[in-house]
């Protein structure tokens, strides 16, 4: 037996009574389950995380990606995708003042100026593209007639990111015990 050890007196290893026990070996197999309770806690917590980082920081690096003000190439796309579904969620209409980028979060207002004349319109990042090399904003009908690029086609603009308050992601909330204490633990040690 190790001397000090505790369970000679009926205690576990770290002085907690054992509820009326005196029996030597019984103080040592709490422990040993303890022991495995605990190698079972840390593992569970530590594959959780190894689990929740790869979405998190696969938002940290689209974060990155945004960028508050670009030269870029906008083309513009209209009533042949009138009716078809966006990458937010709702329907394409070439009236509204919309606009399609491969980057920008949805739903955020950039400010779009065509170089050339001065003019701007404010649009809303409603679905994702361009998906023709060269190009860096799709713009609805109405954004491009409000520009005066519609005969042109395609025109070098500028794009202004308007909200910058867009929340940070946060860090995954990993819980370390969510079922109810075992019975074998003592009663100390379970409240």
């Amino acid at each position: 037996m190790v001397k000090g050890h505790g369970a000679e007196r009926g205690l576990l290893p770290w002085g907690v009574p054992l509820q009326g026990r005196q029996s030597k070996t019984e103080g040592y197999m709490a422990h040993i389950r303890l022991n495995r309770f605990n190698h079972l806690v840390a593992t569970s917590l530590f594959l959780a995380l190894i689990i929740a980082m790869p979405a998190y920081a696969r938002n940290a690096r689209r974060r990155k990606a945004v960028v508050s003000k670009q030269v870029t190439r906008a083309s513009w796309y209209g009533k042949s995708f009138q009716g078809r579904p966006m990458a937010s969620g709702g329907i394409f209409n070439p009236h509204h003042l919309t606009a399609a980028h491969p980057t920008i979060h949805l739903g955020s207002k950039v400010k779009v100026t065509e170089l050339r004349s001065g003019r701007s319109v404010v649009v809303q990042i409603t679905d994702r593209g361009p998906f023709l090399p060269g190009r860096g904003i799709d713009l609805s009908y109405a954004a491009a007639r409000q520009l005066g690029i519609v005969r042109r086609g395609v025109a070098r603009v500028r794009l202004e990111l308007l909200d910058h308050e867009l929340p940070a992601p946060k860090a995954p909330v990993v819980t370390a015990c969510s079922w109810p204490m075992s019975s074998w633990l003592p009663q100390a040690i379970a409240e």
